[in-house]
């Protein structure tokens, strides 16, 4: 049997410099990943027409739920077991791997029925899903290559391979749609991508896991299941819930209406982005604070990684907003105008990407919540769709999904307060939060002023409404004394330059926090 990791081998003191160091690694890495999306979605838009634009996007979302489903919260289990079997990680990746392999056989099943399915109902897509069948299979094992090396500490390997993926992902995609092929032959090109990354993934696992000393127990899969299978059910409701109020459009509304709706109901990736990757280079730390029953430094250092990243979420989402008209058509072009309506919906929906909330339940095993708090969300996202959709049109589907996320937002957080037993102020720094929300909301009234006197083109207007707004914030940001050196230096990190001197985030043990 495998014991627990001494505490030699445990994660030490998280800084605030050494974790901007790697979150800025993987927050650049994930920002090329989706920048490469939006890539691909503006070059897609404007090389197909709506209806192939629309039948490749269902294909690629159900290809996306699918495999979700699939995965079974694998990937996401590796954090956990390499701290629990640290001695064993080499046999838990391929195990893990293994059963992935086998899953992918029921996801590809499940591709076909869902093509078929669609076909028949005068969708001509089952010739997207044969290829895509296929990519399953080569792609699901290799999903857990980056948590796990993030987990041994490879933060930099992880955001090259990110990198890597994400631009081989966007040539595969693009590079049929330049030449005139067929949406078809744009999904074969993806299986292309999927065996790139399976020999890429092969190199990696053989170069940093050498043989363990140690061997796994016995019915460990058991335990493993019980853990990542509700994140599983978690999982395929987040996406559902990403994808509800499109399939509702979809559903009600003709295509082309369906095609303005996916290019307005998307976040921009970014923005998420740096709340999740903050949470997955905190993960083995907050997992090390669970196993030694640490909760006030667990709750400390979740706590101020919320105030650091609302300094960047909360204004990017206020500027999302304003600016929202021009992006679209620049980046769409004029016909997809109707779509800034539903972006502006959808920018709103960031105010709580300030933390990845999952994070603190799965790192004190407590994943049964996560699977609730989807589960809420997904039947609340549906019930609410349906009628303003009929009422609204499409972007009643982008109000559901904000209300939605709103209400469960408060679920979740009270559920985290029970679970490490402190009130729910405790858990959130709602006060700090509130008042960088009003500053980055003050910041956007000279833009909105000068809008009303200043005409130019989309483009010209992207440009001086951000340098305003930025402008403005920063201003506020120095009266108020909202930013302090702390946060500076943090954000300083997160975008690649060196502070001069780590600043805790939070001392393990319970010394007070510095800020």
């Amino acid at each position: 049997m495998v014991a627990d990791p001494p505490a030699s081998q445990r994660p030490g003191p998280v800084n605030g410099a050494q974790l901007a160091s790697k979150a800025s690694i993987m927050v650049a890495s994930k920002i090329v990943g989706a920048f490469s999306k939006v890539v691909a979605i503006v070059i897609l838009v404007r090389l197909l027409d709506k209806e192939d634009f629309g039948l490749l996007s269902f294909a690629l979302v159900t290809y996306l739920a699918v495999t979700k489903l699939s995965e079974l919260g694998l990937s996401d289990s590796v954090f956990y077991f390499f701290g629990k079997y640290s001695t064993a990680r080499r046999g838990y990746a391929l195990m893990v791997a293994r059963t992935l392999f086998l899953l992918a056989f029921a996801a590809g099943l499940l591709l076909l029925i869902i093509g078929a399915v669609t076909d028949a109902n005068g969708y001509s897509v089952l010739g997207l899903f044969i290829p895509l069948t296929i990519l399953a299979l080569i792609e699901l094992p290799t999903l857990p290559i980056q948590n796990a090396l993030i987990a041994i500490d490879r933060t930099k390997h992880a955001a090259l391979v990110n990198i890597l993926f994400s631009l081989v992902f966007l040539v595969a995609v693009t590079t049929p749609a330049f030449g005139g092929q067929s949406i078809q032959v744009i999904t074969y090109c993806l299986v292309g991508y999927g065996l790139f990354r399976l020999v890429v993934s092969a190199f990696l696992f053989s170069r940093h896991f050498a043989p363990d000393s140690e061997t796994l127990p016995q019915g460990l899969m058991r335990e493993v299941f019980a853990y990542s299978i509700p994140l599983s059910v978690a999982q395929i409701m987040w996406k559902l819930n990403e994808f509800v109020d499109k399939y509702v459009v979809m559903f009600f509304l003709p295509v082309a209406v369906f095609a303005e709706y996916t290019v307005g109901s998307w976040e921009i990736p970014m923005v998420p982005t740096i709340a999740f990757t903050v949470a997955s280079v905190m993960m083995p730390q907050l997992v090390s604070l669970h196993m030694r029953q640490d909760s006030e430094s667990l709750l400390g250092l979740w706590n101020e990684s919320i105030k650091k990243v609302s300094l960047i979420v909360l204004p990017l989402m206020v500027l999302l907003v304003i600016i929202a008209q021009d992006l679209i058509v620049v980046l769409f072009s004029k016909d997809y105008l109707n779509a800034a309506w539903v972006f502006m919906v959808y920018s709103l929906v960031l105010f709580h990407r300030v933390g990845a909330y999952a994070a603190v339940l799965k790192a004190v095993n407590q994943t049964q919540v996560v699977t609730r708090w989807s589960v809420y969300t997904v039947l609340l996202n549906l019930c609410l769709s349906v009628p303003l959709v009929l009422w609204l049109g499409m972007i009643g589907a982008a109000i559901a999904t904000l209300v939605a996320v709103g209400v469960t937002w408060i679920y979740v957080l009270t559920k985290i307060g029970h679970v490490l037993h402190v009130p729910l102020k405790r858990v959130f720094p709602f006060g700090f939060y509130t008042r960088v929300l009003v500053v980055a909301f003050a910041a956007a009234i000279p833009v909105l002023v000068l809008t009303m006197y200043v005409e130019s083109s989309h483009g010209l207007g992207l440009i001086w409404k951000t340098v305003i707004y930025f402008a403005s914030f920063g201003a506020l940001c120095a009266i108020t004394g909202i930013v302090q050196r702390a946060d500076v230096r943090f954000l300083a990190g997160l975008v690649g330059l060196r502070p001069r001197q780590a600043v805790p985030i939070v001392t393990v043990g319970n010394a007070p926090f510095r800020r």
